[in-house]
């Protein structure tokens, strides 16, 4: 055990460690900056930190954490509880990074902190200077600091601009392990998530720092809950409804208060209901439709099945190509019912649930010009539930056609009938 310590040690004054590249590629770290004004004397009047600096004169915006008297850790649940309402999964990250920020810092006093040059900011106020408060490095060693922060400046800071601090360099950790080269999307981040002006933004602007802050995981948007974000474009109403979100995502929602993942589009009518998407149906996880009093469970048992849905004005079911998971029996426009074997698919349902057309798996008997024949594959019903179309699966089938003659039909041949259930053709 002191062997292994030892050649630890001697490794890391040796260079070999303290040469890995930090996070974002540079071995010296990133930084976290204030702003500090002196009287004529020299001595410190302010210190401010640099995110509030321009928050303020940029955009107007000034930080609202709750009473100056509040604890830190108020001051970051007042924040995070803003950014959890678009971010739930990074406003997680956040709070137990911050509940370890502490013990990952090392806080040095009578010492200045090398300038890292990654602030790119424009300007500060006449008599004051640009500080280096923070710098930030991965840790060579599990036991390591990850944070080094300059106590005599820390000191002087008050409770919100500590708040400002711990959330600056955890929001900056974020985007450096998202390929940020610098601070500028960070401190505008941080200083809207510290306002209350972030809570009144309206999703065109949320769009915009979530794709500039590369916030890709567990997104909260229009009330829909991303599990990737990067390429949803969005199309609205002119009543400003949601028309349809397009592009490279995954996410998801709650349909008939079940839970679906919901891949690359989705559209709604304007008054809100749900029209078309592409899911993704776990094995073992089916999905069930209500069809006013009948419901179909789709899903496919053996693997995942990515499938499309599209829906009615009303909210029923208008055209699916899942599988069904089990058997099911669906009502027809003369109100008969018809049986549904299991793995059948490309179902198409009138606005009143009964059935259209479906793709069958096995055979079924269906009961046409006073006989039961076997059918399998396409099947279609005209509104009054009449057969439209069937696919035979015997030989030899005698029917009579519109013209009145009986012609025998084989395996395989496909007909088309009338709402009488005559033969118009073949298909």
């Amino acid at each position: 055990m002191k062997a292994h310590l030892l050649l630890l040690l001697l490794l890391i004054f040796s260079g070999n460690l303290l040469a890995q590249p930090a996070e974002g590629g540079k071995e010296i770290g990133n930084g976290g900056d204030v702003v500090v004004c002196k009287n004529d004397d020299g001595s410190i009047r302010s210190v401010e930190l640099l995110d509030f600096y321009e928050a303020k004169v940029y955009n107007n915006t000034f930080y609202e954490l709750g009473s100056n008297d509040s604890s830190i850790e108020t001051k970051i649940t007042i924040a995070l509880e803003r950014l959890e309402r678009f971010a739930p999964g990074l406003a997680k990250t956040f709070q137990k990074q911050a509940n370890s920020f502490i013990v990952e810092t090392a806080f040095i006093p009578n010492a200045q902190l090398i300038d890292i040059s990654d602030s790119h900011h424009l300007a500060i106020p006449s008599g004051c200077d640009i500080n280096q408060i923070a710098i930030q490095i991965k840790p060579v060693v599990t036991w390591g600091k990850r944070y080094t922060i300059n106590k005599d400046l820390w000191d002087r800071l008050d409770n919100n601009n500590k708040t400002g601090l711990i959330l600056h360099e955890l929001i900056y950790r974020h985007a450096i392990e998202h390929g940020h080269q610098n601070s500028i999307a960070t401190r505008l981040f941080n200083g809207l998530l510290l306002s209350k002006d972030i809570e009144n933004y309206n999703y065109e602007k949320l769009q915009e720092l979530i794709i500039l802050m590369s916030i890709h995981t567990e997104v909260r948007f229009y009330g829909l809950d991303f599990t990737s974000f990067h390429g949803a474009k969005f199309d609205f109403f002119d009543n400003q409804n949601m028309r349809s979100i397009n592009g490279g995502f995954l996410m998801e929602m709650t349909l008939q208060n079940q839970k679906i993942t919901v891949i690359s589009e989705i559209e709604y009518y304007e008054n809100g209901n749900l029209k078309y998407t592409q899911i993704i149906l776990p094995p073992l996880q089916p999905l069930t439709l209500q069809l006013n009093d009948t419901s179909i469970t789709l899903g496919n048992l053996d693997h995942s099945q990515s499938c499309k849905l599209s829906f009615w004005e009303n909210g029923i079911l208008q055209n699916s190509d899942c599988n069904f998971a089990k058997d099911i029996v669906l009502p027809l426009g003369n109100n008969n019912e018809i049986l549904i074997p299991i793995r059948s698919n490309q179902i198409s349902l009138n606005p009143n649930g009964t059935l259209n057309n479906i793709i069958l798996s096995t055979e079924i008997d269906i009961f046409l010009q006073g006989n039961n024949i076997l059918i399998r594959g396409y099947l279609s019903f005209y509104a009054s539930g009449n057969p439209k179309s069937i696919c035979l699966t015997e030989n030899d089938i005698a029917l009579k056609n519109i013209e009145g003659k009986v012609i025998l039909y084989d395996w395989n041949d496909c007909l088309e009938l009338d709402e009488n259930g005559l033969v118009i053709k073949k298909l």
